[in-house]
């Protein structure tokens, strides 16, 4: 089998912690690089769907996440044949 194993490079919300108001002049608030690593289950045009573990057999897979192409800055990847 051989699957996709990338490294994504992104740019993601985030919210004020804790949910609390934010002052009108509180400007330390911006999105947040990331990186995520894992296993290529969808590669469209839209977004890529990866997933950080899955069964031996495929049936099953966890840590899955899915990115929107717009947000993505970089994708880095090898072939892994197991």
């Amino acid at each position: 089998m051989k699957k996709r194993l990338v490294m994504v490079e992104w740019i993601d919300a985030i919210s004020h912690d804790g949910g609390a108001w934010l002052s009108a002049d509180d400007d330390n608030l911006e999105p947040s690089n990331c990186r995520s690593v894992g296993w290529v289950l969808k590669d469209t045009e839209r977004y890529i769907h990866i997933a950080a573990h899955f069964s031996n057999d495929g049936a099953d897979m966890g840590g899955d996440i899915c990115i929107p192409k717009g947000c993505i800055k970089r994708v880095k990847g090898l072939v892994i044949e197991f």
